[in-house]
Order: C-alpha cells, then structure tokens, then sequence
C-alpha cells in the first residue's frame, strides 16, 4: 500500500480542522499563501495571543517553486508535498527562525522514520545521507497589523527530479517489507509532529534567542550531515544562541551557509 502525498494531505488537514487551501498546480505555495485574502488567511483575533495558525496551502505541482535565493525547487510530478504552512504573528520572527523551523521539520521525519539517516544541510535543506529530499523557504508579510510568517516545505516522498544527482525521495530509504511502507498511518504521524513543531518553532522564532534544547537538536541534526567535517576540516561542536554554527577553530554564520 503507498499513499497519494495530495490528497492525503487534504484529508488529514481537515481531520484536523486545520485550513486548507489546494489546487493542482501553482507557480509557488509560498506566493499562494503571502497573497491569500480568503476567509483561510490566519488572522489573530485573541488579545494577548502570539500566533494564530498553521493555515496549509497545498498543490499537486508547482512550475515556479522558489528556494533561498535564486535556487528553484524542482518537484517530480506526484509523490512531493507541496506545501505552505502560514502562522499569523504578533511580532515578525528573529532570523534564527530558518534554523528553528528546519529543525521542526528534521524532528518531525526522525520520529516518524527512526530508521532513515536524516541530518540538516544548514541553511534549509533536509538531507538523506548524501542527497536532499527536502527544502524549506520562510518567508513574511508585514501589512500594517498584519504580519504573517510562511514556511514553504517541499518534501520528496515518493520520487525524486528526474536528472538531478543530489536528489532522493524518502520511499527510496525505507525498508523493504511491511514495516518500510509509506501508508496514511506513518504519514499522518509525520504531519501531526511536523503542525506541532511548527508551531513550537513559531514561538522560539518570536523570543530572543534559541533555547538549549534547539541548540542541542540542531547540533545532533547538523553533525549527522556527512560534509560538514570534510567542508571545516572539524566536526560542529555548538549552535549559539542566535543559530550560528561553531567548530573548535571555527565560526559559520548560519546565512553565509
């Protein structure tokens, strides 16, 4: 048994009364939910709350999904999640919350996989051994009181782009027999505890600094990618407070990366 990524993903969204918005092909989910003015919006409304969300933007395809920078996302055409993840927001996030959310996204896969080797390739990227299966894009929007943080997720479960190298999909690194299958069980869980850290993510993002307990994950997580040491010539030995990596000889800023 394997699962359609889409419409799986609609179904446990409305199991969850989260909002959703889907469609079947897009430029971008990210630019989808930034210009969104449909009653799904997060808007806070409670006084005194810190956010409001996540309201999900879904397609089948995107033929203009965006990474950091001028790097695209190429997406194969079934089998991706395609998603954005939008939380209304008192207070726009501090820049560390690129590494907050990428390490949401990292918890949410080992939990569900404890079997798959996932690391993070800092600043965005969740890998499998040496070969990405996933990207994430935050961006935000500031209209007056409206602020609005979005953190786009592309994740191959099912293929990868044909024709490039570095790429793989989870289905390629699960066991064989039935404890390896991608169903709507495991897929439902990963959902469940990637809404969940989202939000923890979303909190962290508004305070001041990382907390020890995402200092200590985003080390574990980063040290597991396999270039690290090869790229510093040294192994990582700490994430500050603001999310910049350090070596014994060494000092990364987390968007130099």
């Amino acid at each position: 048994m394997t699962i359609d990524v889409f419409d799986s993903t609609i179904a446990w969204s409305r199991l969850r009364n989260n909002p959703i918005l889907f469609i079947d092909e897009t430029d971008s989910t990210n630019t989808l939910a930034k210009n969104d003015e449909t009653e799904i919006r997060p808007r806070l409304a409670l006084p005194g709350s810190s956010y409001v969300g996540p309201s999900i933007y879904l397609a089948r395809t995107q033929n203009r999904g965006r990474g950091r920078g001028s790097h695209t996302w190429s997406n194969p055409q079934h089998g991706a999640l395609l998603s954005s993840w939008s939380f209304a927001v008192r207070r726009l996030p501090q820049p560390f919350f690129s590494a907050a959310a990428g390490l949401a996204l990292y918890q949410a896969a080992t939990r569900t996989w404890p079997e798959v080797p996932f690391s993070i390739k800092a600043p965005n990227d969740l890998f499998i051994g040496r070969k990405k299966t996933a990207g994430i894009l935050i961006e935000s929007v500031e209209q007056g009181a409206d602020k609005r943080t979005v953190v786009g997720i592309g994740m191959n479960f099912l293929a990868a782009p044909a024709g490039l190298d570095l790429a793989t999909c989870l289905k390629e690194h699960l066991p064989s027999g039935p404890s390896g299958q991608l169903d709507d069980q495991n897929f439902e869980l990963f959902l469940d505890t990637l809404c969940f850290e989202l939000r923890n993510a979303v909190i962290v993002g508004q305070s001041d600094a990382l907390g020890a307990k995402e200092k200590d994950g985003l080390l574990t997580a980063l040290n597991r990618y396999p270039f690290y040491q090869a790229e510093l010539g040294e192994s990582l030995v700490s994430v500050d407070d603001l999310g910049q990596l350090h070596s014994a000889n060494k000092y990364v800023r987390w968007q130099d990366l």
